[in-house]
């Protein structure tokens, strides 16, 4: 599991090969200690995640807090997994999902896929929350790679 990451979110409207955002001017939050939890929000957003070291990530887990339908309704229902090609300045689909089926209360759900690259710059970008809410709520975000 990578856990020394810093995630950084975006909740505005982006052009699909926009470069990582700024650091500076946006509000940061770590993962996975507690949730990240935005409102009224502009369809897609992203989260960055910044790694201290590129890796080739082969598989993340999402999960829902223990908060009752107000969470599970503010999970994503879909989404796309990207990691940043420096060399060639665009973000590459790693993986995405579709309306996936509904979250469960304090439930995890953990995506594999195949990935040849080391990316150092990975995001999430959003597309569709549960029932088309605006609020999005995160209680974590895990990234893996193969051993």
């Amino acid at each position: 599991r990578i856990s020394n990451f810093s995630l950084l979110s975006k909740s505005q409207k982006l052009n699909s090969n926009e470069i990582p955002i700024n650091k500076e001017s946006i509000r940061q939050a770590w993962f996975p200690s507690g949730f990240l939890e935005e409102a009224n929000l502009s369809f897609p957003i992203s989260l960055e995640m910044y790694l201290n070291n590129p890796e080739k990530i082969t598989s993340y887990e999402l999960a829902a807090s223990k908060y009752g339908i107000e969470s599970t309704n503010r999970m994503p229902k879909s989404w796309r997994f990207q990691g940043y090609d420096i060399i060639n300045k665009k973000w590459i689909d790693l993986h995405s999902v579709e309306n996936c089926s509904e979250w469960e209360i304090n439930g995890k759900r953990k995506f594999n896929f195949s990935n040849s690259q080391i990316y150092s710059t990975y995001r999430f970008q959003i597309t569709e929350i549960m029932n088309n809410g605006n609020v999005i709520r995160l209680e974590s975000i895990n990234l893996f790679k193969n051993k």
